[in-house]
């Protein structure tokens, strides 16, 4: 959820910057909310399955063979790309559009 709220942050002073009204608009203080709102909601639904996959296999608890590759897979795009990439790109156009003002 962190890295969500970070994320968006870094959204947020983007459309702080923006010279485009209609971004702006964006970083109104109830657009925020709505967001923080939506995403402190939206993590624990989504999360949800997590206990779904782990199995009792021979006295010990693990994760379906099955879904283990996907949840690696999720573990490395998400957190490892995703979002240091999101945070860079929204970042750089923050302070590309702060130059121009």
């Amino acid at each position: 959820m962190s890295r969500s709220l970070t994320v968006i942050a870094c959204m947020d002073r983007y459309a702080l910057c923006s010279n485009s009204i209609r971004i702006r608009s964006f970083s109104d203080p109830k657009v925020a909310i709505r967001v923080i709102v939506g995403i402190i909601l939206l993590w624990p639904i989504a999360t949800v399955f997590l206990p779904i996959s782990y199995v009792y296999h021979q006295g010990s608890c693990g994760m379906d063979p099955s879904f283990s590759l996907s949840w690696a897979i999720y573990s490395v795009i998400v957190p490892g790309l995703l979002t240091p990439g999101l945070m860079i790109v929204f970042g750089g156009l923050a302070i590309s559009n702060r130059r121009e003002l």
